[in-house]
């Protein structure tokens, strides 16, 4: 009986794509990502809608978009936006979030804390938090849905 239930589970496997049992990590977006922080770049991976709207979210989409555009500007050429649709996330990193909020945000820098931001930024405050922190500048008032996490990579 035993040995007719692994046979039975080891058929379920074989008759599954081969995707399904290979990892779904997107080596080639990580590897970029990697390169990228050698160059001291500094890093947002941006949980994005599949449509890259916010339609759901009226006003408050349009300060999100208001702050992360000045947040990009001001930052220039040393900040990669990198947009992930979030169903996708655990194609480049190992969250222990079992699901991300579409505009959440992940800030890397390399040799610096990692930070992670559930749902969209609505302070400017929290971009500034960021920089201050990496700056080695003494944090006040951060915003509780502002998480430091330990960033891996899939593999």
């Amino acid at each position: 009986m035993r040995s007719m239930k692994f046979l039975l589970i080891f058929y379920t496997l074989l008759s599954l794509p081969f995707s399904s049992l290979a990892s779904d990590c997107d080596v080639k977006l990580v590897k970029q990502i990697e390169s990228k922080l050698n160059l001291g770049k500094k890093i947002m991976i941006l949980a994005w809608s599949e449509e890259g709207k916010c339609e759901d979210y009226d006003e408050t989409c349009g300060d999100w978009a208001s702050y992360l555009n000045e947040f990009a500007v001001k930052q220039g050429k040393m900040l990669e936006v990198i947009k992930v649709p979030a169903k996708d996330w655990a194609k480049v990193i190992s969250i222990k979030y079992s699901k991300i909020p579409e505009h959440s945000a992940i800030f890397i820098k390399k040799g610096k804390t990692t930070y992670f931001y559930s749902g969209p930024i609505l302070e400017a405050q929290t971009y500034t938090t960021i920089l201050n922190s990496w700056a080695g500048k003494p944090l006040k008032d951060v915003d509780d849905s502002l998480k430091k996490i330990d960033l891996n990579f899939c593999k």
